[in-house]
């Protein structure tokens, strides 16, 4: 060793950023995931996101940070648990002050894919699938079981597989499997057997004739969803239309978190007050009974571009709700519909806040009910809906819950004189009505 130059190794040295041995704790040898995720969410800037920032800055960095560890390594689960709870601390909580939380809702709803209704977060322990026995040999058995499970042919040389019929693909049922082949029938028909998509001399595949025909045939995202299919619920149209259809990130957070439960309302403290709720006092505090039952809501709803009498809307929670008027929209309509939506949502909870901790006394429905318009023309700016397409009609079928005959009215005072002018129209055939 003296000759060669070479120092004693003390233990603690890594290697591209992991340990370079081992020691009994392996707990301990993967501590520095823990204090860089730590350091990383800590300082000023972190605690002013707001809930939108902390979901794009958890997806984006705290869940990329030890994946290149994870691709070499096998995690302890320990360790895993510890880095979810410091990721589930700072998004229900904004910091990682050792102070407690308020968590409404489990940490595995939030880890569901969007369309299910989660987040898109991933549990560190499930990112974790590819451990190294040697530890890569281990990784590779540990790898395969995944693999087998959605797998229905091994292809072997591939001459004997048919591209078309026999399933080929782990990651998709056959359904799935057959829909996507007769999507990527016409680009390539004369294809027979699976060895026609690889090179026949080195037994490899002909990726950029695979691109062609299929786009990209395989995904990490894909592999995930795949592992994690046991747990995930169904996937639901609502979901699609409060994450895609455009509407300002911020609103499409207020929507979801109204529709699944994760706003810290009296029913989720187990209160079992029947006058809790702060505008009315006739009712448990719940999602439901704030943006939809609540006499204030009401008002706010058929006051505003969308008249709306929620009370003839059925529907026994509030996601019932809002799928029993979004099926009927179409287009620009939904989009406008879906913003003052969130707009009367973000209003209704701004000054629920605000009468709850003592910084308002009076509630005002035409000051909330502005505050909300506001909020619409401003989060509409960009789609520049107009006024027929805003109109609640789809396809001849009157929405449940819109008003067709409305009442305008306009008055003036002057010199101890009142003059005033009462229209009453039905907006389904723009005729007058008495």
């Amino acid at each position: 060793m003296e000759k060669l130059v070479v120092g004693l190794v003390k233990g603690n040295e890594k290697h591209l950023g992991n340990p370079f041995l081992f020691s009994r704790s392996k707990k301990k040898d993967f501590q520095f995931l823990k204090t860089n995720l730590c350091n990383r969410l800590e300082g000023w800037r972190m605690k002013t996101l707001s809930t939108i920032g902390r979901m794009v800055t958890i997806k984006s960095v705290d869940m990329a940070m030890p994946l290149y560890t994870m691709s070499s390594c096998k995690i302890p689960t320990t360790s895993c648990q510890e880095l979810d709870a410091i990721v589930r601390k700072f998004w229900w909580k904004g910091n990682l002050d050792s102070s407690r939380f308020l968590a409404t809702k489990a940490w595995d709803v939030l880890c569901q894919p969007k369309g299910c209704g989660g987040l898109g977060f991933r549990r560190f322990s499930d990112m974790n699938k590819r451990p190294t026995d040697n530890p890569i040999w281990k990784g590779i058995l540990e790898a395969r079981k995944l693999i087998c499970e959605g797998a229905c042919t091994m292809l072997a040389n591939g001459e004997d597989t048919n591209i078309w019929w026999q399933p080929w693909i782990p990651w998709l049922d056959y359904s799935e499997f057959r829909e996507t082949m007769e999507l990527a029938r016409a680009k390539a028909p004369s294809l027979c057997c699976v060895a026609d998509l690889m090179f026949r001399r080195s037994r490899t595949w002909n990726r950029g004739f695979l691109n062609f025909v299929f786009g990209s045939a395989f995904s990490v995202k894909g592999a995930y969803l795949s592992s994690q299919k046991s747990r995930l619920v169904e996937k639901q149209d609502l979901w699609n239309w409060i994450w895609n259809c455009k509407i300002h990130p911020r609103q499409s957070m207020m929507l979801w978190r109204a529709v699944v439960g994760a706003l810290p309302t009296s029913d989720k403290y187990g209160r079992i007050s029947t006058n809790d709720y702060l505008f009315c006092c006739s009712d448990n505090e719940s999602p439901l009974h704030i943006f939809v039952k609540c006499s204030m809501a009401k008002a706010l709803w058929f006051g505003g571009p969308f008249p709306l009498r929620t009370e003839s809307i059925p529907g026994a929670t509030l996601s019932e709700v809002i799928c029993s008027i979004l099926p009927l929209l179409e287009g620009s309509s939904k989009l406008s519909f879906l913003i003052w939506m969130a707009s009367v949502f973000e209003t209704i909870w701004l000054w629920r806040n605000r009468a709850r901790y003592g910084r308002i006394v009076n509630i005002l429905v035409d000051e909330m009910l502005n505050n909300a318009l506001n909020r619409f023309v401003e989060m509409s700016d960009t789609h520049k809906p107009s006024f027929e397409q805003m109109l609640p009609v789809s396809n001849g079928l009157p929405v449940p819950g819109f008003v067709s005959k409305v009442i305008l009215a306009d008055e003036s005072f002057k010199d101890g004189n009142f003059g005033g002018a009462i229209v009453a129209i039905d907006d389904a055939n723009k005729k007058w009505f008495i």
